[in-house]
């Protein structure tokens, strides 16, 4: 997907359309509920914590799911322009999240959805464990392995 941008901005304030692409993201069509968890604002980047839920009769029902969006923002030349991305697509971003936000998304995503999100945590050191990990069988269980990147260039420790 590309760059959206909301050229009619004329007596808006920067804060009225991040309230506008707060609101917009989490529009879902088809009955499905989107809760914006939690959203931290940097002057290029826009993090969110999204949880879909599912309603009765859709093919997902009681799998409700919960993402990281990861929207690159650009506020140049009197415009706002949004590029939504998440972070199983390994975006790369010119403001990582506080260490604060780092730890919401452990929290409500401890596990990284994909290599790609491996890679985008690992490179702001954001701590995650692999999906793999949480789908052994029950009698192969192993306590999940937290990986948090070093501040030495990018090492993963094993905790």
């Amino acid at each position: 997907m590309g760059w959206l941008y909301n050229r009619n901005i004329h007596r808006r304030s920067i804060d009225d359309l991040r309230k506008q692409h707060e609101q917009e993201a989490v529009e879902y069509t088809g009955g499905i509920k989107a809760r914006l968890l939690a959203s931290e604002w940097h002057s290029r980047t826009w993090y969110a914590i999204i949880r879909l839920e599912y309603p009765a009769g859709h093919e997902r029902f009681g799998q409700d799911t919960t993402f990281l969006a990861v929207d690159l923002i650009d506020t140049a030349n009197g415009q706002f322009g949004c590029k939504s991305l998440s972070e199983d697509m390994g975006p790369y971003v010119e403001n990582p999240p506080s260490e604060k936000f780092k730890k919401y998304i452990f929290k409500h995503i401890p596990e990284a959805p994909g290599k790609d999100a491996e890679n985008f945590r690992t490179r702001h050191g954001i701590k995650f464990t692999r999906l793999s990990e949480k789908l052994l069988p029950l009698d192969c269980q192993v306590k999940p392995t937290i990986h948090v990147a070093a501040e030495d260039g990018g090492t993963i420790h094993h905790l």
